[in-house]
């Protein structure tokens, strides 16, 4: 039968268990293909669209961020084949994003009502996944660059 929701939760994100069970209810409810929750202001991240405003509720996107993403069952399998395009992952949460828009209308959001926190610095220079990335050949921008060519993908993530 499968999942009806999965999320790929960065190692470094904070949340309680009771955060998670109210953002899988809301994905539930409201019929979303693609969520994340929004990020406390102590937060790292470098998209200000993914902070929380501080209300309960949620806001439509054309994506979410690469670090907590909830995927409905049929938002995976419609999304699989994107998953080999990015070994960084840049540029696969925007993908993912226009993808998830062509299952259903108004079916991305950022759930306000549901807060976590980021908790290390994005760093490019020393951080381990770009250490590892740059030791295997691989430019993450490079990579966003030519999904963005081959998906016709937005430039960033908005409201909508």
């Amino acid at each position: 039968q499968g999942y009806d929701f999965v999320m790929f939760l960065d190692d470094d994100v904070s949340v309680d268990m009771a955060t998670l069970d109210r953002a899988f209810g809301t994905c539930t409810a409201q019929g979303l293909d693609l969520a994340q929750m929004s990020l406390s202001e102590r937060s790292n991240c470098v998209w200000p669209l993914f902070f929380s405003t501080g209300q309960d509720g949620m806001r439509f996107t054309n994506g979410v961020e690469s670090m907590m993403p909830i995927l409905s069952g049929r938002c995976l399998k419609a999304c699989r084949d994107l998953f080999g395009r990015s070994v960084s992952g840049f540029g696969l949460d925007l993908a993912i994003g226009q993808r998830a828009a062509t299952l259903g209308h108004r079916n991305v959001a950022v759930l306000d009502g549901c807060v976590a926190e980021h908790l290390r610095p994005i760093d490019a220079k020393g951080g381990a996944l770009y250490a590892y990335l740059r030791s295997v050949g691989i430019n993450p921008k490079a990579e966003l660059w030519h999904l963005k060519q081959a998906q016709n993908m937005p430039e960033s993530f908005a409201e909508i």
